[in-house]
């Protein structure tokens, strides 16, 4: 029996962009959604002493977000729409912009677990930006990432539609009126 692709549609884009914005009025709406979880991370090891931090081993870090994806991405039933906060070509993109040499797996398992071919990215907004406790990136470095990000999609063959900046609001509705329910 062959792997079948789920129903998850991805909304991705560098740190501040407001992805988890979206994800949330997309909850409300009754959606299925994978929330972003890397912040939960970084706040468990900093309060545990733990050493899967990405500013201590950017690696073993996303070797835990990888496991956590698949996770996620595993979860989702049969049929059912799904809206994810980030992919696993997500990782890959970090890794890039960190100058980390990306392990074959994650191009790998970024094949076997492919989301819908249509990925939504939310584009740089330096209104929308805050640094904070997990989020040490510059806006600056956060457009680097958001690049990274851009292009590995487009090189694994997504086609990316960039949502417009404009209210949460609409920015659902633009999400909503590009998928296939």
């Amino acid at each position: 029996m062959g792997f079948s692709r789920k129903t998850i549609y991805v909304i991705t884009g560098g740190p501040g962009s407001g992805k988890s914005t979206i994800i949330h009025a997309l909850e409300k709406k009754g959606f299925l959604c994978n929330n972003e979880f890397a912040r939960d991370i970084i706040k468990e090891q900093k309060k545990k002493g733990g050493k899967i931090l990405p500013c201590i081993n950017r690696l073993k870090f996303h070797e835990l977000i990888l496991q956590k994806r698949i996770e996620q991405y595993e979860d989702i039933p049969e049929g059912k729409i799904c809206f994810s906060d980030r992919g696993i070509p997500d990782l890959i993109g970090y890794l890039i912009n960190y100058g980390i040499e990306v392990p074959d797996k994650y191009y790998r398992l970024g094949k076997k677990y492919r989301y819908q071919d249509t990925v939504f990215f939310a584009p740089p907004w330096r209104e929308l930006f805050k640094k904070d406790s997990e989020r040490k990136e510059t806006f600056d470095e956060a457009v680097d990432i958001s690049d990274k990000i851009y292009d590995v999609y487009k090189d694994l063959d997504y086609n990316i539609l960039t949502i417009p900046k404009v209210s949460v609001n609409d920015r659902v509705e633009f999400i909503l009126s590009n998928i296939h329910q």
